[in-house]
């Protein structure tokens, strides 16, 4: 039995193993899964399953997910965390006899995590990012909002690496107490209690003052062989549901930032569409917490790669788009004690 083993990342591994089970290649797949929290629906789902250090990152988390592939016999580790970390030290997991996935160099992974960098090497690209200025005091704050306050009708701000929304906000000229009392819009702030926030500090890590992006948003789930095939599924979220779907432009626009970073395996791109002009958000080197909605573009990502790291061929059908994607949720019975 090949052993794959799901380390801690975002929260989709309980609808993942399902989905690679439905799919004949993973009969003689042993799906292991790890997490900190004792409570994640991950950890009833793999044939194995253990318990995580939360504090770990660097080197610290390298050292101990080597030390994981060679206690539980791991061929193939699909990470969720400390990318950059782990591609400088991809020799020492390939010397015990495993595969990590990972889908880009170390320089392309600290690219595209330090959106600042990203967003300059991605503008003369078709899908190019929001138009942005650094700022890492108060006082350069003030400067960029004199360089872009004419320009934009809206601004926004979020720091140049930080994943989710962490730091994220809307920048407002005022918000009413009253309104916004009963009707809470936590990624809003007023420009003054903004430079108030950040003036704590004399100075801190890189920020961008950047364009606001209306529109619909787009995710799009890829995989990119070896060889350079490349299969992408995009979903638009929209209106609490989600479309399979995508205009023409953005699937064109994904290729090509696919191809100039040669990225490769699982990742993701997220992007802002609206009356023809798209923008370019970010690209995730893992998989999106909702690509198990992807599955019923019949595509499954995750046994894809599995089966290319393994050396295991099988077939790629294209996927199919346009389906309506509504969620329900469900509770279950925990079916094993997690010590």
């Amino acid at each position: 039995m090949s052993r794959i083993w799901f380390g801690r990342g975002v929260s989709n591994h309980a609808q993942l193993l399902p989905w690679i089970r439905s799919h004949e290649a993973s009969r003689n797949w042993r799906l292991l899964v790890s997490h900190f929290d004792r409570y994640a629906p991950c950890l009833d789902e793999g044939d194995e399953c253990w318990l995580e250090e939360k504090e770990l990152y660097g080197d610290d988390y390298v050292d101990y997910a080597l030390h994981s592939c060679k206690e539980h016999e791991v061929l193939v580790f699909i990470p969720g965390r400390e990318f950059i970390a782990l591609s400088q030290r991809v020799q020492e997991f390939e010397a015990i006899g495993v595969k990590i996935l990972l889908p880009a160099s170390t320089q392309t992974l600290i690219t595209i995590q330090n959106k600042n960098l990203f967003y300059r090497q991605i503008e003369d690209l078709p899908l190019r990012g929001p138009a942005f200025e650094e700022f890492g005091s108060v006082e350069e704050l003030d400067r960029c909002f004199e360089a872009m306050e004419s320009r934009f009708a809206k601004l926004c701000v979020k720091p140049a690496v930080g994943i989710y929304a962490a730091g994220f906000r809307v920048i407002k000229e005022s918000i009413n107490p009253f309104e916004n009392f009963f009707e809470p819009h936590p990624f809003w702030i007023e420009r003054n209690d903004l430079r108030s926030i950040l003036a704590h500090q004399e100075s801190f890590a890189t920020m961008l003052l950047m364009e606001f992006l209306e529109g619909d948003e787009y995710s799009v789930d890829c995989f990119g062989t070896q060889t350079g095939e490349l299969f992408m599924t995009p979903r638009c979220k929209r209106y609490g549901g989600q479309s399979l779907n995508a205009p023409q432009e953005v699937l064109d626009g994904v290729r090509t930032l696919a191809h100039h970073f040669g990225m490769k395996g699982l990742f993701n791109v997220q992007l802002k569409h609206q009356e023809g002009i798209t923008r370019t958000i970010e690209i995730n080197p893992r998989m999106s917490g909702g690509i198990a909605m992807t599955r019923f573009a019949g595509f499954n990502f995750p046994v894809a790669a599995i089966a290319e790291a393994l050396g295991e061929s099988i077939e790629l059908p294209q996927p199919t788009l346009g389906a309506q994607i509504i969620r329900r949720e469900n509770y279950t019975l925990r079916q094993r004690d997690v010590l």
